[in-house]
């Protein structure tokens, strides 16, 4: 569980390294004119200085951390900032257009809408740059969503732990019929 969350991690920081380079792109490959400026640049950049380090923080070492204290507690807030993890990275997926007018796009995120809005305005390779960008969001939240979905069946399934568990069947011969009726 520990490892899908570090590979969620890294998929993560893969997919932030990406938007960055997808804002980059779009940044100096759109004219001027259709909305992109510094700003979104900014924006961009300040989800990759903040995201990978809070990620890394908030939930692989908060989830690692309590794996090795058993807290329940601790281990409903890593769950939590799992959940956050994912709904961001459907956000970022999606990538709505936050603009207030029609002409110009908002391309500090690399997901679908946004590559849908740089095509229809004659950017058809920064769009598919932004295509590729929305499908790395998709995995990493399906990713994420299957290391919370574990998170929280080893944590609420059967109760058990990887202690008692390896108790029991070290305790009766370590048949896989002990196994079998440790897990029932």
């Amino acid at each position: 569980m520990v490892k899908l969350s570090y590979y969620a991690f890294l998929f993560f920081a893969l997919a932030m390294v990406y938007n960055m380079f997808a804002v980059v792109v779009a940044t100096f490959g759109v004219t001027w004119t259709h909305g992109p400026t510094l700003f979104q640049l900014m924006v961009g950049l300040v989800y990759l200085i903040v995201g990978i380090p809070g990620a890394f923080i908030l939930w692989h070492m908060k989830l690692y951390k309590n794996l090795l204290k058993n807290s329940a507690v601790g281990m409903s807030f890593a769950m939590l900032y799992l959940l956050l993890n994912v709904a961001w990275s459907v956000a970022s997926a999606i990538a709505p257009q936050w603009s207030a007018t029609a002409d110009s796009v908002y391309i500090s995120s690399a997901g679908f809408w946004c590559a849908s809005a740089l095509s229809g305005k004659g950017y058809s390779k920064i769009a598919i740059i932004y295509m590729v960008g929305g499908v790395l969001w998709t995995l990493e939240a399906a990713l994420a969503a299957f290391s919370l979905r574990a998170t929280y069946r080893r944590y609420k399934g059967r109760g058990h732990s990887n202690a008692a568990l390896g108790l029991a069947v070290a305790g009766s011969g370590g048949t896989a019929a002990a196994a079998a009726y440790a897990l029932a």
